[in-house]
């Protein structure tokens, strides 16, 4: 018992670990999920904002061309309705510039380009807007001298150098970030096999300790009911009559000898108290079955009782019985309970009494011929000699 006990436990013991190592497991995939998940949308998002970037360069490069070219086009026509449409397109390119302003916040470098660009921007929108006064104040030769002499090229060139570094720039970033965001899934899906792999391998550990565990179970459940068939057919074959009790004296067991001599069947004995089943009563004075079991119950030794007792039948008969008591040990020397063996004494006590009766007429004979002795012959018994 307290070896399966100890299997029990051990077996438990390993559920356990298995069942917390899972959950270790688990924790960790969500954990390493949850933080290349977040490095993911990380990455989605920078590539994203680096994409705004490429894209607001990009516009700033066409509206600064359409810009120039409807300011040329309101020199040479002087139309009004051009001069607007430029005004439309500086407006729009100012907003994508407070827009590319936001998105470079953190990227120092590319911020320090921006303020580049502003101020070259701002000087070519003042000789833009120069220009434009001139053309309608005093004509196309005064705004054609201006703008022969104002830096339009330099400025123009100093734009594009500007724009191109930094499209170039948001370029290389878009690419390692992209790079990046592949890396993240790529990671993220690695770690996720490596996971599921861990997962069902302690998984499977588990399964196959579980299958052992209980392969051995069967088996100790096979021997234990071929040990328990095996008692049962000895206890059967025994002439003796045999009950056991479990620790606090209730009954566990009983053989047919036993069920014959109480009157008890075991289905209606199986969990009473042994001096309910068990009555003895003393021809010299009280007794109870329960003093044999309470008394190995306390001792933890073996006892017996073989005389003077008698035990009632559950229909109210008597019969004369020997009993002795023994205590069930477990592997360690607990007390597990007691086992009982009491036999019919009847035939017993009649030849005790037939042999008593037998010496008490041999007596009786021997005194009436040593009478009969004395009266022929005028003897004397020996033991009534004169000295």
């Amino acid at each position: 018992m307290p070896r399966l006990l100890a299997q029990r436990r051990s077996f438990e013991r390993k559920i356990l670990l298995g069942f917390l190592s899972a959950l270790i497991v688990v924790a960790m995939v969500t954990a390493a999920n949850w933080r290349l998940t977040q490095a993911s949308r990380d990455a989605v998002q920078l590539v994203s904002q680096t994409q705004q970037i490429v894209n607001a360069v990009s516009r700033l490069n066409e509206d600064t061309l359409q810009i120039e070219l409807s300011t040329q086009s309101y020199r040479i026509s002087g139309r009004e309705d051009v001069l607007a449409e430029r005004d439309k397109q500086i407006e729009a390119r100012e907003k994508t510039m407070g827009s590319l302003r936001e998105l470079l916040v953190g990227d120092a470098e590319q911020l320090e380009r921006w303020q580049q660009l502003r101020a070259v921007l701002d000087q070519r929108i003042a000789i833009a807007k120069q220009v434009s006064a001139l053309r309608a104040t005093e004509g196309l030769e005064a705004a054609n001298a201006f703008v022969a002499a104002a830096p339009l090229r330099e400025t123009r060139e100093r734009t594009v150098s500007i724009l191109k570094a930094m499209d170039d720039d948001a370029h290389l970033s878009l690419e390692e970030r992209a790079a990046d965001q592949l890396r993240s899934q790529g990671l993220l899906t690695e770690v996720g096999w490596a996971m599921a792999f861990l997962l069902s391998t302690l998984l499977v550990s588990t399964f196959v300790l579980a299958r052992r565990q209980l392969l051995a179970s069967e088996a100790d459940q096979r021997a234990l009911a071929k040990s328990e068939a095996k008692l049962s057919t000895t206890l059967r074959s025994l002439g003796d009559a045999v009950l056991v009790t479990d620790a606090q004296g209730r009954i566990t067991r009983m053989n047919p000898v036993a069920e014959r001599l109480t009157g008890w069947a075991f289905e209606l004995a199986e969990g009473q108290f042994v001096d309910v089943v068990f009555k003895v009563e003393s021809l010299s004075g009280p007794a109870t079955g329960r003093g044999l079991v309470a008394q190995v119950l306390f001792t933890n030794k073996a006892c017996q009782d073989t005389e003077d007792i008698v035990l009632a039948h559950r229909n109210g008969g008597l019969c004369p019985i020997g009993a002795n008591a023994a205590p069930i040990r477990s592997e360690d020397g607990g007390l597990q309970g007691v086992v009982l063996v009491f036999r019919d004494t009847t035939t017993e006590r009649k030849a005790k009494e037939l042999i008593r009766d037998q010496n008490a007429l041999l007596e009786q004979h021997v005194q009436e011929r040593t009478a009969q002795l004395v009266d022929t012959h005028g003897l004397l018994p020996v033991s009534m000699t004169p000295c």
